[in-house]
């Protein structure tokens, strides 16, 4: 998609001067000659006319060229992400798994529920974001750790 001001230009080139090839209708809109097609061949499809065009805002002119961009209306409802990150944080084998997270949201309401996939999905993304991580807090001598690598037979 084109930048709005190379839209509105390129649509003026186009009504102004109808007998330049497209490669000219571009250079003077700043826009490559396969844009300047599909601006031309959207432009015909929807017999749209220059005052027509200039009479529309901005949105309900990309509305009508593009209409592939207007994101359609979900119902879908999300799952409780609050909820699945407080049982993660609990030990191994004591915790829900994400299969039964999921089981459970679907068994509240069906019709509005995501999909197996999507819930994964959306349950992935917001584990990343979250970054769970284990704490250890000790007084400064008290405790050491020591971590070995290597040749253990060189040891003391």
């Amino acid at each position: 998609m084109m930048l709005m001001h190379k839209v509105r230009a390129a649509i003026r080139a186009r009504f102004f001067s109808p007998d330049i090839t497209l490669r000219q209708q571009g250079r003077i809109a700043n826009a490559s000659h396969q844009s300047m097609m599909r601006l031309n061949k959207r432009c015909d499809e929807l017999m749209m006319d220059y005052p027509t065009i200039e009479s529309l805002s901005d949105s309900e002119l990309i509305s009508m060229l593009y209409p592939s961009l207007i994101k359609p209306i979900r119902n879908k409802r999300q799952p409780d992400i609050d909820e699945i990150l407080l049982e993660r944080t609990k030990p191994r084998k004591k915790r829900k798994s994400n299969t039964m997270f999921f089981l459970e949201y679907v068994a509240q309401d069906p019709e509005t529920a995501l999909s197996r996939t999507q819930f994964f999905r959306t349950v992935r993304k917001a584990l990343r974001r979250s970054k769970i991580t284990m704490r250890q807090l000790h007084v400064a001598g008290e405790v050491i750790y020591v971590r070995l690598c290597g040749n253990q037979s060189l040891l003391f």
